[in-house]
């Protein structure tokens, strides 16, 4: 009896052995209010990804390298982390005639990512109503020797990705009051003229640009929606043949034992 529990052992860690995740992990960045240190006026959390091809100095460069900067927590969680500043952020503002908040997150040296969120229509309140991603940019420092070591760029450079149509980028945004959210994993790329593009990869992604105070309101994205509405199925496909497997693996075991006991493999 002592093999059948532990093959029944062995099928249960496979059955429910979790995918690992992806090296990047999500962070939170709190814009604070001007002047209060623990008030809030909106929230990011994401787990974001660039990756930057660099050169190496020399009179033979070689090929490209892609370097993999990943965004870091701000404030650093461990005294070893990138340190970094949110410095430049702007809470919800009007004052240009249409609601903005704007994310800054510098860190490293010399890196900033930026996202820009605005809103233009006006609830009754004169708040912000539905309200979209505007703008994503990011600014890497080829002399950063933390991310581009030897490598043979002199100079800071901007990427972006942004709509000229004033739709929202990434089909991100949502309606009055409501918080993004989106745990599937996405990707865009930021460029500039004479720039070499920049893929983003990002997931995990929870957005509350203009401090909406109910957080149970959510926009959930396409992705989500589509994968929550398969996850049933699969899931009780995957338990039933789980299940039929160890009544079969049961049934032969014990006929063996009936007939003749069991026999060493």
């Amino acid at each position: 009896m002592k093999q059948f529990v532990v093959v029944l052992s062995f099928l249960a860690m496979a059955y429910g052995q979790m995918t690992p995740r992806d090296p990047y992990e999500a962070v939170t960045y709190r814009i604070p209010v001007d002047g209060a240190d623990d008030q809030y006026c909106a929230s990011v959390t994401l787990a974001g990804q660039f990756t930057v091809a660099y050169f190496k100095k020399g009179p033979d460069p070689g090929a490209a390298i892609n370097v993999q900067i990943n965004l870091p927590s701000i404030p650093p969680r461990n005294a070893s982390d990138t340190p970094g500043s949110l410095s430049g952020s702007m809470c919800p503002d009007n004052t240009t005639g249409v609601w903005m908040t704007k994310l800054v997150a510098m860190f490293s040296d010399g890196e900033i990512f930026t996202m820009t969120m605005t809103s233009d229509d006006v609830s009754a309140n004169n708040g912000p109503s539905s309200w979209k991603l505007m703008q994503l940019s990011f600014t890497y420092n080829e002399l950063d020797q933390d991310y581009f070591p030897d490598g043979n760029g002199t100079e800071s450079k901007v990427v972006s990705i942004s709509n000229p149509n004033n739709d929202s980028v990434l089909g991100i945004g949502a309606g009055e009051g409501q918080l993004y959210a989106c745990n599937s994993a996405g990707s865009g790329a930021l460029t500039a003229e004479g720039v070499p593009e920049v893929p983003f990869s990002y997931m995990d992604m929870l957005l509350n640009p203009f401090n909406a105070t109910d957080t149970s309101n959510e926009y959930v994205c396409d992705a989500d929606s589509s994968a929550s509405s398969k996850t049933v199925p699969i899931a009780v496909g995957a338990s039933l043949g789980g299940l039929l497997l160890l009544v079969v693996l049961a049934y032969f075991i014990g006929r063996r034992m009936r007939t003749g006991g069991y026999e060493k493999v």
